[in-house]
């Protein structure tokens, strides 16, 4: 038998057993004949409370200013959450770039000098170095260190580099660029 004939010996198995399950319907039958909600006696329709022209339109005022306080605290609320999320994602983009450090504080940039430059292996045949820089403020040095690969280039002891720091505690610092020293090779 080929592989169209297994197919279908499959399909004709699988409709056979399929007509020889008893039916469902039954079931599904009764249940939608018979409404979910109690709606009250059997054969009785229902009664709906008359109102008159006064009564409905003091009803209907009283429902329009509900409905409208309903929409303003709804908007409200849909603008504070809009609010939270902002501050959220603002707080999780500031870690993601490093820049959390900063905050609340005033910042300035610097030069530093790289003083030190560790190479290590990050898997096949790949290699980053650590990079640790000093920079001086206010007649105090400040270190800090940082991971650079492809994409900021070889660094040697000697090498200048832009840092961002903030003001009131430079010990929190970043590093920005990597400076170019004019004449050098």
């Amino acid at each position: 038998m080929s592989f169209g004939g297994h197919v279908m010996d499959m399909i004709a198995r699988m409709k056979n057993n399929r007509a020889q399950r008893p039916s469902q319907r039954g079931k599904f039958k009764e249940h939608l004949q018979q409404p979910s909600v109690n709606l009250g006696p059997p054969g009785k329709p229902l009664k709906f409370k008359e109102l008159d022209s006064v009564s409905y339109e003091a009803w209907r005022q009283e429902f329009l200013i509900k409905k409208k306080a309903d929409r303003s605290k709804n908007i409200k609320r849909f603008m504070l959450l809009l609010v939270i999320i902002g501050i959220f994602t603002w707080v999780v983009r500031l870690w993601a770039i490093n820049e959390l450090q900063f905050l609340g504080y005033r910042t300035d940039y610097a030069t530093a000098e790289v003083f030190d430059v560790k190479w290590h292996h990050i898997g096949r045949g790949y290699y980053m170095q650590t990079v640790y820089y000093a920079f001086e403020q206010e007649g105090q040095r400040y270190t800090g260190h940082f991971e650079a690969g492809y994409r900021i280039g070889k660094l040697e002891a000697g090498d200048l580099v832009k840092v961002k720091y903030a003001r009131a505690r430079p010990e929190y610092s970043k590093f920005k660029t990597r400076l170019i020293r004019v004449g050098a090779q």
